[in-house]
């Protein structure tokens, strides 16, 4: 590995090179209301770099009024998320329970269905129905 002005080079065995970069990962985060749903959208990285980010991204979400009923988390442009990921989104699912709201997950890439799988965290962070990414049927 070198170094360069605070960037580390990598070649990889096929031959390839990489950047590694300092900087923390690219997040963006945004909160739509929408109906009886307030959507906070997430994209980029969720990983020990941004944790806080995130979390402050949703406190709004849980005092606003009036109160929204479903608080849905669109992962469709996450594209990487470890652990600390996971438990940001543990934590704002206890946060809406305890005031009668519902969160879940949706839309995550192949790659954030893989991880709730392996986590089996599936069924509890998605509509309870077993597949990430699918969108809620309207109970009419």
């Amino acid at each position: 590995m070198l170094h360069l002005s605070g960037r580390a080079v990598c070649c990889g065995d096929d031959g390839t090179v990489g950047v590694l970069s300092s900087e923390p990962p690219e997040l963006s985060v945004r909160t739509i209301v929408a109906g009886d749903e307030c959507i906070v959208e997430l994209g980029g990285e969720i990983d020990l770099y941004n944790p806080i980010r995130v979390n402050l991204e949703f406190e709004p979400v849980f005092s606003r009024r009036p109160v929204r009923p479903v608080v849905r988390v669109d992962c469709g442009g996450v594209t990487f998320m470890d652990s600390v990921g996971l438990a940001v989104l543990l934590k704002a699912r206890r946060q809406p329970s305890s005031a009668g709201r519902r969160l879940w997950v949706s839309l995550v890439s192949l790659v954030i269905a893989g991880l709730l799988n392996v986590s089996g965290l599936t069924g509890l962070l998605t509509r309870g129905n077993g597949r990430a990414g699918e969108r809620p049927r309207s109970r009419r």
